[in-house]
C-alpha cells in the first residue's frame, strides 16, 4: 500500500533515513577518544544530540508555520547530514558538540514533519498498519547504519566515520526530498488550485 503512493513512499524514506543522523552518539566514546578525551567528554558528545533533539522539536514547533513545515522537510534533511560531515575537519570538542547539537535539531524538526505528513496522508482503515512499517522501519535504519558506522570507524576513524554518515544521509535525503516534491506537485496538478495545503 505504502510502495505506490508516492507521497508516502517518500516520506517513509526519509524518516527511515534518519538512522545516518544516530551514527555520531553511537560513536561518542571512540571519536573521544580519538581527540584524547576522557569519559566526561563522552557523555556531553553522548547529550548533544538528544538535547539538540529537544530544542529542535521545541523551536520547529513553536516558531514554524503549519503551512511552511512541509517544504522545510528536504532543507532540514540535507542540512543535518551536511553539518556531519563537517567532522571530517576534525573539530575540537566544542565545536563537534555544537556540530552535533545542531544536527540533532534538524533530523528530529524533520522526523517530526514526516510522521505527521506521513499520518495525514494515511486513510483510516490503514493507518496503524502503515504507522507501525514505518516505525519499524526507523528502528531497523538506525541499527544498520550504526553497525555501518562503526565498520568504516574501523576501517577508518571515527571522525571519518561520522563524516561519511552524514555525506550518505544528505545525498540520500536530497533524493526524498526531490521525490517528496515531485509527488506533492502532481497531486496539486492534478487535483487543481482547491488544494490548500500538502499535509
Amino acid at each position: 500500500e505504502i510502495a505506490t503512493d508516492r507521497r508516502r513512499r517518500a516520506l517513509v524514506l526519509l524518516a527511515w533515513l534518519v538512522g545516518w543522523y544516530v551514527v555520531p552518539e553511537a560513536l561518542a566514546a571512540p571519536y573521544a577518544d580519538q581527540f584524547g578525551a576522557g569519559p566526561a567528554v563522552v557523555g556531553l558528545l553522548m547529550a548533544a544530540d538528544p538535547l539538540g533533539s529537544v530544542l529542535g522539536a521545541w523551536l520547529f514547533v513553536r516558531f514554524v508555520p503549519a503551512d511552511t513545515r512541509a517544504r522545510l522537510v528536504g532543507v532540514l534533511a540535507v542540512g543535518a547530514g551536511v553539518l556531519l560531515v563537517l567532522c571530517i575537519l576534525r573539530p575540537g570538542v566544542p565545536l563537534t558538540l555544537l556540530l552535533w547539537a545542531v544536527s540533532g535539531m534538524l533530523s528530529t524538526a524533520y522526523l517530526l514533519q514526516t510522521q505527521a505528513s506521513f499520518v495525514r496522508a494515511t486513510p483510516d482503515e490503514g493507518r496503524g498498519r502503515a504507522i507501525g512499517v514505518a516505525a519499524s522501519g526507523i528502528i531497523a535504519a538506525q541499527g544498520a547504519a550504526v553497525l555501518v558506522g562503526g565498520l568504516l570507524a574501523d576501517l577508518w576513524d571515527p571522525a571519518t566515520a561520522v563524516a561519511v554518515a552524514g555525506v550518505i544521509g544528505a545525498l540520500l535525503s536530497a533524493g526524498g526530498a526531490v521525490a517528496w516534491y515531485r509527488a506533492n506537485r502532481d497531486v496539486d496538478a492534478a487535483t487543481g488550485p482547491a488544494v490548500l495545503s500538502r499535509g
